[in-house]
């Protein structure tokens, strides 16, 4: 299952999504608990921004610089990490739908035509794959879905147009905390990526 959910990052996340800039929410449903998270996309950028018991999460990954900036906006602080290299855990780089596993046919997700995937962890490991809806027009991922169902992630109210700049930048007035990372709260979602 820990694989399934570094793919299903690595899919939301991926560079390749990144064709038309858009926003959208995303709702993930983790044994029936569900969590909301705001994302934007623009080309080589991203941002995700997520409300937790904790407080307000702000990630936003450059894939031109290849950082990413955690933001604390209570602290008005944020963090610096470099992102993965290709071959290490975690990278997101392009995906290529052929390679993506075995198309199973095609439906369509929140007014998007999409096509159905069934995606493996491990060549090996037959048992351990999800699905995955890829819209047909912008290969925008609409949906995933592990294979009991019990971890699902699904694009609501999907705006396609030209974002702000200023959401992919550091926000005038914060400091760098530096390499330190501070405790992560227990209550964070687990869709959040730590890249």
């Amino acid at each position: 299952m820990k694989k399934i959910l570094i793919i299903l990052c690595i899919l939301l996340l991926g560079s390749a999504a990144f064709a038309v800039e858009y926003s959208a929410e995303y709702v993930t449903t983790v044994d029936g608990e569900k969590t909301t998270s705001k994302m934007f996309y623009a080309k080589d950028k991203c941002r995700m921004e997520v409300e937790t018991e904790a407080g307000r999460s702000i990630s936003i990954c450059r894939f031109d610089k290849d950082v990413m900036w955690t933001l604390m906006p209570e602290q008005k602080m944020y963090m610096e990490t470099e992102l993965p290299e290709p071959g290490e855990e975690g990278y997101m780089g392009d995906y290529d739908k052929k390679e993506l596993g075995k198309k199973i046919g095609s439906e369509k997700i929140n007014g998007e035509m999409c096509d159905k995937y069934k995606v493996y962890a491990d060549k090996e490991e037959k048992d351990d794959f999800m699905y995955v809806w890829i819209s047909q027009k912008d290969s925008i991922v609409m949906k995933t879905a592990s294979s009991d169902g019990s971890v699902t992630t699904e694009v609501k109210n999907l705006k396609k147009g030209k974002q702000a700049a200023s959401l992919f930048e550091i926000p005038e007035g914060y400091e760098e905390m530096g390499s330190q990372m501070p405790p992560m709260p227990m209550d964070m979602p687990i869709e959040m990526p730590s890249w």
